[in-house]
């Protein structure tokens, strides 16, 4: 497939990271032409490894004990997404001013992201993805920034505006130095585990003249230096003072005394 890109801009530019380069909105991959530009990428079962790991010190009011928030970042895929279409029939270049925004938004588990502040966990988040580093700015992880730019459509041709999406899942759990927490319960022991998925809808943007397809692998490299809980669990009964906390903040407690 022969993909007709964007490469004249009269927009300033700035260096993303990863292959693209951002002109306010305008990008070109710089990839050698015979190499496709795949809509999108996927991370295998067996590459799903945790791409980043956030560590917090939770304050709970009468508990002696240090305990840590985890969240585990897992960056499963990316994707080129089609925004808008522009033809031009005339014999002269038509330029359309176009807006689309940068966000981060939950796709599953919204009460746990509000709850425990998820969206924070991405704020100067910095991944290596296929050997390349990619760093998500603020404007990229808010709540919404939108943007403006000028698409230039050649006479006779067809232009698609895409925008680059990141797709995440998170998994929080908590631990007392390197044991993760369990709640004691009537039935057993209950491990708490709360995932999240979310979408970093990027500043890399890309135009061309026919539609992307085409499904690619993504490798990503697990972060160093992880907090690995160890084989003995803490436990906790509900009615303590950390059950009580963790149930007051949206963690279900199935068996209560």
């Amino acid at each position: 497939m022969s993909n007709q890109l964007f490469e004249n801009s009269d927009c300033e530019t700035e260096n993303s990271g990863d292959d693209v380069t951002v002109a306010t909105g305008v990008s070109t991959p710089r990839r050698p032409g015979w190499i496709p530009v795949v809509q999108s990428e996927k991370a295998s079962l067996a590459n799903e490894v945790v791409a980043a790991q956030i560590r917090r010190v939770l304050h709970i009011p009468d508990y002696l004990r240090r305990i840590y928030q985890i969240v585990d970042i897992y960056l499963l895929g990316r994707e080129w997404a089609a925004l808008c279409t522009h033809s031009n029939h005339t014999a002269s270049t038509l330029t359309h001013r176009l807006s689309y925004e940068t966000s981060l938004k939950s796709t599953s588990g919204s009460d746990t992201a509000i709850e425990w502040d998820i969206a924070a966990t991405f704020s100067d988040l910095s991944i290596d993805i296929n050997g390349s580093q990619r760093c998500f700015t603020d404007r990229e992880v808010g709540t919404g920034v939108t943007h403006s730019v000028e698409v230039p459509v050649q006479p006779g041709r067809t232009t698609i505006f895409y925008q680059r999406r990141y797709h995440f899942k998170t998994v929080t759990w908590f631990a007392n130095w390197g044991s993760r927490i369990s709640l004691i319960g009537d039935e057993g022991n209950q491990e708490i585990i709360l995932e999240t998925t979310q979408t970093i809808h990027s500043n890399e943007t890309m135009g061309c003249e026919e539609m992307l397809s085409g499904v690619g692998e993504l490798l990503v490299m697990q972060q160093q230096g992880l907090m690995k809980a160890s084989p003995k669990n803490v436990l906790c009964r509900p009615a303590g003072d950390l059950g009580k906390y963790l149930e007051s903040r949206g963690v279900k407690v199935i068996d209560k005394e």
